[in-house]
């Protein structure tokens, strides 16, 4: 049987699937990659004492919550496209970034359990 046939008629069905996987492996990483840019362009501002002075110290908890709040507004994008150009690959990044955040929840569920008085430094958020 050749490879281009249509097994049971569900090529269309395994292709769309395809997509989303895809999308809920790749678009999560680029949102921590943009993440991580902003990161880097705030610990670059807070090296001139003009843009931020003192210590600014927040609890990891807060830190965590904060993060999953940001993968489900990208989520929340991801999820307008797929809705509006009717594309599973963001169908796939939304739901990637829904289990993302609900991981990152969890963290500072258990995180919060543990040790409420530790803090992280505040250029760790989104």
């Amino acid at each position: 049987m050749p490879l281009d046939t249509d097994l049971f008629g569900l090529r269309a069905f395994w292709k769309a699937l395809y997509f989303a996987v895809l999308g809920s492996c790749t678009l999560p990483i680029c949102t921590t990659i943009l993440r991580l840019l902003n990161n880097l362009l705030i610990f670059r501002g807070a090296q001139n004492d003009r843009y931020v002075t003192g210590k600014l110290h927040f609890s990891t908890v807060f830190g965590h919550r904060v993060s999953a709040l940001g993968y489900l507004w990208v989520a929340a994008l991801y999820l307008l496209l797929a809705l509006v150009l009717g594309d599973w690959f963001c169908l796939g990044g939304a739901a990637g970034c829904v289990l993302t955040a609900r991981h990152s929840f969890r963290i500072s569920i258990r995180v919060g359990t543990a040790s409420p008085d530790r803090s992280i430094p505040f250029a760790f958020f989104f």
